[in-house]
């Protein structure tokens, strides 16, 4: 006789103190002699078990860090025989599981019986895989030559009149690549057949809806049939019956609730009694907690609703072209993730009645505690089973959420000081627009806004998850760590967009070490404690002082406690106030990213028998010891005059950290003439991946070639706009690629002891 007893049992619980405390799931096979009395102490030791006990063999399930695991077993060495991680177990054929990288949100949400997203989507390939299913889109059309759809769609009916038979609004198109698209498909091979019912603004009759459901009854061949319906209009009998005729005739009919902020009961389709209603929820993310599902504001809700599924900034496909994509919301977008779901349950069991297909999905789908769900109504998520245990999930380390666009961003910045401006070149932002911007910062994050023009009250940006839309820009006090910056726009009207600046404040004051070594006239020693300051790229400057060292050689380290990095110091000063009786600085390090890094002193230069100037003040400005040569030379456009002396003309370095520094401004030589400039830096020129060439008056010439020259060795730059015939635009930019950027990626591969588990801080300290 066997038998199972749980103390404290959570999957859901277990799966994300897996994800964010690094425990693993255990097997601790105890001793065929334990007693009752020992078994009872040994269970109150653990938080979470399942103990199964069969006969005078018992077996324990738990949760464990690494840590607990090896306490336990020193603790209790004589009472467990042996442990083990809890492995999978798996069928000895072929599987049909798979994963997909590029998924969003919706489409991993589905799957997943709480909201900790995984990092990729796991799937059936067989879902929807049955020529005996079909999902009927009634809707504005279907652009069925659209990549995510071909080869899977057929046009089936119009009862628009006036219009051709594709999709002229996007709507049916974007609802049709969520059931079965290639990417953004919840399954990937459903038979999709289009009914157009709505026009190229997305409106429509109730008449115009019960010809296209009256025509799906009356053709129908398929034995799983699915009617997706993600439209809606006040209560009305004629559409609610021929709803529930077509589910009379076996039909599957899958309605979306509607976004009039409203009891679902009073609107039709969405208050057929036998058909199924989904209302829309997103993710939100709090650090420090768990992601929850959450309703959105305008979703109807009731008790006409059955489930739940994801409806907010759904990715799908658009009809600009056959490769278009756009971001939708509403409920319009929740209903065919459910209709996937129907018809991926079809595809194993096509025969299944409306009544048992809708008794299923109720009993499958998971009740997780929907945040502003209204009273009355259901708290089921849509859920479809299948990949569960076959797979191992990997979280991502910050979880997917409304906030940080489910880890899609069109650019990621990690710069102590920045500005972006979208669009980049002017003009408008698009129709259905969502793009995502992370601004990271380990501090605190001040962000301005410059400019900022939205369609007011449809279009806009989240910044943090804070909602601006309008012409003002708006102002929000500083930001603790990284900030999202979200564009959300919906499908009528544009605007200019915005250009935002910031200034991240790091976490904790950080330590910028200077140090010094000390010269000496033989026989002397050092005398007093001397100022020495600091200045910054920003104009800012930092105080503090040193002790030389007595000793000829010795070095002496001043820490200056800043918020500033240490590679944007530009000048430091050390004033001699007293009598130095003999001793002067040699050398001066700064520690930049683990390294020291040499300063020449320029205005010193002292001999070993030269000394600070007695009682005054001497300023020695120290520059990095890091310089670099660029070598100018001039072209010119066939048959144009050309002069000796033109505009100055400024360069600057972007180096390989992202980081900018302006060199100087230059006079370009005569035309065929070479000519070198000569910089101190904070990096190496082996660190220098573009010079830029800003502003002047070109008048003909342009730049032949340039390039950097570093000791005896030259590296010609990559010019990728200029040819002879061309030439420098009045206060243009060209940039000269020194073509490192492929440095900037490696791989690594670690070998993780068997057994370990954990989160491990993998640190790179480069050679620049």
């Amino acid at each position: 006789k066997a038998t199972v007893s749980v103390l404290y049992w959570s999957p859901q619980i277990s799966k994300h103190h897996m994800a964010l405390f690094g425990t693993q799931e255990y097997i601790l096979t105890l001793k065929a002699d334990t007693s009752s009395t020992d078994l009872e102490t040994f269970l109150i030791s653990l938080v979470s078990y399942v103990l199964l006990t069969v006969g005078k063999r018992s077996f324990v399930r738990a949760w464990l860090t690494t840590d607990m695991l090896n306490l336990l077993l020193l603790t209790y060495a004589w009472l467990i025989e042996a442990h083990e991680a809890n492995a999978q177990v798996k069928l000895q054929s072929t599987s049909d599981i798979t994963s997909q990288a590029d998924a969003w949100w919706g489409q991993r949400r589905v799957v997943q019986d709480h909201p900790h997203l995984p990092q990729d989507y796991y799937y059936d390939t067989t879902w929807g895989d049955n020529s005996a299913v079909a999902v009927y889109v009634v809707d504005s059309g279907v652009m069925c030559e659209h990549t995510e759809l071909v080869g899977k769609c057929t046009f089936g009916y119009n009862a628009v009149d006036g219009e051709s038979d594709t999709d002229l609004n996007g709507h049916g198109t974007h609802v049709a690549s969520i059931i079965s698209g290639t990417r953004f498909g919840v399954t990937k091979h459903t038979r999709l057949i289009s009914v157009k019912v709505l026009d190229r603004q997305a409106t429509g009759t109730v008449a115009d809806v019960v010809e296209g459901v009256s025509w799906i009854i009356s053709n129908n061949a398929a034995t799983g049939a699915v009617i997706n319906l993600s439209l809606g209009t006040t209560y009305s009998v004629a559409l609610n019956d021929v709803v529930t005729l077509a589910i009379e005739h076996g039909i599957h009919v899958v309605s979306a609730a509607g976004n009039w902020i409203a009891d679902a009961c009073e609107y039709s389709p969405a208050s057929v009694s036998t058909g199924i209603t989904v209302a829309a929820t997103g993710l939100s993310y709090t650090p420090g907690s768990s992601p929850i599902d959450f309703k959105l504001d305008y979703s109807n809700y009731g008790p006409c609703v059955t489930v739940h599924a994801p409806g907010a900034h759904i990715m799908g496909a658009g009809i600009d072209s056959t490769t278009a994509r756009a971001v939708r919301n509403g409920t319009s977008m929740a209903a065919p993730h459910v209709t996937a779901i129907v018809a991926a349950k079809l595809t194993e069991s096509p025969s299944m009645t409306p009544a048992q297909l809708k008794s299923w999905l109720v009993s499958v789908a998971k009740p997780t505690g929907i945040a502003g769900n209204v009273a009355g109504t259901t708290n089921l998520m849509a859920f479809l089973p299948g990949v569960e245990g076959v797979f191992t999930p990997v979280y991502p380390a910050v979880p997917y959420s409304m906030e940080n666009c489910f880890g899609h961003y069109e650019a990621e910045y990690s710069v102590l000081e920045g500005a972006l401006t979208y669009p980049a070149g002017g003009g408008r932002y698009g129709n259905n627009d969502m793009r995502c911007w992370n601004i990271q910062c380990d501090g605190t994050l001040d962000v301005e806004y410059l400019s900022f023009s939205f369609e007011e009250g449809y279009d806009g940006l989240y910044t943090g998850g804070l909602w601006a839309t309008g012409y003002a820009p708006p102002s929000y006090p500083p930001f603790d760590g990284d900030v999202v910056v979200r564009l959300q726009s919906d499908s009528v009207n544009t605007d200019t967009g915005f250009s935002v600046m910031w200034t991240c404040m790091p976490k904790s004051n950080s330590g910028i070490n200077v140090r010094f070594t000390t010269g000496t006239v033989p026989g002397a020693a050092s005398v007093g404690t001397f100022p020495v300051r600091l200045w910054f790229e920003d104009g800012t400057e930092l105080e503090g002082t040193v002790r030389p060292s007595d000793v000829l050689g010795g070095t002496a380290t001043v820490e200056f406690l800043t918020q500033q990095a240490a590679a944007s110091v530009v000048g430091i000063e050390v004033m001699a106030e007293y009598e130095t009786d003999g001793w002067f600085i040699d050398s001066c390090d700064v520690l930049i990213n683990g390294a020291w890094q040499q300063w020449v002193i320029p205005a010193h230069g002292h001999a070993t028998s030269q000394w600070l100037d007695a009682d005054d003040i001497s300023t020695l400005t120290f520059t990095p010891q890091n310089p670099f040569t660029v070598t100018i030379r001039i072209g010119t456009r066939s048959g144009k005059d050309t002069y000796s002396t033109m505009s100055l003309f400024t360069l600057v370095a972007v180096y390989g950290t992202g980081e900018t520094q302006t060199l100087g401004e230059i006079l370009p030589p005569d035309v065929g003439a070479s000519d070198d400039y000569t910089f101190a830096s904070r990096y190496p020129a082996s660190a220098v991946e573009v010079i830029q060439v800003v502003g002047g008056t070109s008048d003909g010439w342009y730049l032949h070639t340039v390039g950097l020259k570093e000791g005896a060795s030259y590296t010609p730059l990559v010019d990728p706009k200029h040819g002879t015939d061309a030439w420098m635009k009045y206060d243009g930019v060209t940039e000269y690629d020194a073509g490192r950027r492929q440095l900037n990626s490696f791989q690594m591969t670690c070998d993780v002891v068997e057994g370990s588990a954990g989160i491990f801080d993998v640190q790179v300290t480069s050679a620049s």
